[in-house]
């Protein structure tokens, strides 16, 4: 849940802060010179990270009523884990389940490997982003142990 509000906060404020941005740099330049015009290409560059940041921002807003009431849809099948990072931690991993990518953080999760397995998956559907997570060898097979 943690990552959620993170990711909420920063696409929130990074979009107020390219906005903002872009309205400072066109007032200041308009008082410098009265025929100033912001060039296209600085204009594609703003336009790129508010819709990027924005995007972003509004995927949580249409998550957070799932998040508050903690309404989660389940998964139970056949799964693939991918973990990222480098170093003797990863940071994050994903899991595939039916043309889904759910994300994790790795805390909690440290012992997990990139593999196929059985698993059971708890995330808030716009986001994907998961709250629980079972693996288990092959269906009716042994827990793997996650930490």
């Amino acid at each position: 849940m943690r990552e959620f509000y993170s990711m909420l906060a920063i696409s929130g404020v990074g979009s107020i802060a390219i906005v903002a941005s872009f309205i400072y740099s066109y007032k200041w330049n308009k008082e410098e010179d009265a025929s100033y015009k912001i060039p296209f290409r600085n204009k594609l560059v703003y336009a790129f990270l508010i819709f990027a940041f924005g995007f972003i921002f509004i995927l949580s807003l249409m998550d957070l009523p799932n998040v508050l009431t903690n309404k989660t849809e389940h998964y139970e099948g056949k799964c693939e884990v991918w973990v990222y990072g480098g170093g003797r931690t990863a940071e994050s991993m994903e899991v595939s389940v039916d043309e889904r990518m759910i994300s994790f953080s790795t805390q909690g999760y440290s012992k997990v490997k990139d593999g196929l397995y059985y698993c059971e998956v708890d995330y808030y559907p716009i986001t994907e982003q998961g709250t629980a997570l079972k693996l288990y060898e092959s269906k009716g097979k042994n827990l793997v142990d996650l930490d």
